[in-house]
């Protein structure tokens, strides 16, 4: 899971993101230094409506607005003005954590009376859970983030890859000698495969900067901005109609390890028809087992998608 730094351990500033583009937005003194770098978790809801909230348990220093791959640990159960306010605990890969009441009492003293500055306000902490229960929380709460999203999975049309060249010619003509790239990802971009009707698209630049520089011409185009989306230093533009995502450009620097992997992943199935087959079969059934509900739908193709970049890359060398 990724992890998306707000506040940095030894510090008692607390730092206000925007969850949903990831735009700093301001920051105040609490009344207790962070004892762990802390955060929230990309892509789900929590009970307070939004993104669930994680401690990493480490040493290390993790700087605010990183974004971090980490596992879990356990989960420490907290309310928060009688509202369910979970904190998910965390370890990076490279490092092992046992969830001993040395931990466990630093993250009680602080969640505690960090907010002793505000009268009134009442945080409780419970008990401090394992990993499976971690687990099943993040699976729910990533789950209601995809609530009432519409979506189909439908067979391949050869009409997706000139839905491709259309908006491919509006970003070059927005773009022009800014766009190092343009390329057509995801699964309409492989033929044969079926998929959700998004036509997907990957813009190369050198600096980020630049992207910014063209957001309002993206917008009196009809894309809508989402700002940095999910990994720093890119940007996200949608094109959208009643609740349905028809288009996502991807804006990526030149060398981004994920611009490879969308690439090499795409060429794979390119050349391999029978993963074509394999991946779209997985997606008609839990398509068919899930027609109203995204978040069911997506998080085991996303684990098969991590299997399949596996095979991709050890293809490739």
């Amino acid at each position: 899971m990724k992890v998306f730094i707000e506040n940095e351990a030894g510090l008692d500033q607390k730092n206000i993101y925007n969850e949903k583009t990831l735009e700093y937005k301001k920051t105040y003194t609490v009344s207790r230094s962070y004892p762990y770098p802390y955060g929230f978790i990309l892509d789900t809801t929590s009970g307070d409506g939004d993104n669930l909230d994680c401690f990493v348990i480490t040493h290390q220093k993790l700087k605010q607005g990183q974004v971090v791959e980490c596992e879990i640990v356990g989960i420490m159960e907290q309310r928060e003005d009688g509202q369910e306010d979970h904190n998910v605990l965390a370890r990076l890969p490279s490092e092992e954590v046992a969830l001993d009441t040395v931990i466990q009492e630093r993250l009680t003293d602080f969640v505690s009376h960090v907010f002793d500055h505000l009268p009134g306000k009442n945080v409780k902490v419970g008990d401090y859970l394992g990993k499976e229960e971690a687990e099943n929380y993040i699976n729910q709460c990533a789950d209601a983030k995809y609530k009432g999203r519409k979506y189909k999975v439908l067979d391949y049309s050869k009409d997706w890859q000139g839905r491709f060249l259309e908006e491919s010619d509006i970003l070059k003509s927005i773009l022009k000698d800014d766009a190092l790239a343009i390329e057509h990802i995801g699964s309409t971009a492989v033929e044969g495969l079926v998929g959700k009707p998004t036509i997907d698209v990957l813009v190369v630049v050198e600096n980020i900067a630049i992207v910014d520089k063209h957001a309002p011409e993206m917008i009196a185009a009809g894309y809508r901005d989402l700002g940095e989306y999910v990994l720093p230093e890119t940007r996200l533009f949608v094109r959208e109609e009643d609740n349905t995502r028809l288009v996502n450009v991807h804006f990526f620097l030149q060398g981004h390890p994920h611009t490879e992997e969308m690439i090499l992943v795409r060429d794979y199935l390119r050349s391999h028809p029978e993963e074509v087959k394999k991946y779209g079969e997985l997606k008609q059934r839990l398509y068919q087992e899930h027609p109203d509900d995204y978040g069911a739908y997506r998080k085991p193709k996303d684990e098969y998608m991590e299997e399949l970049l596996k095979r991709a890359k050890s293809n490739s060398l």
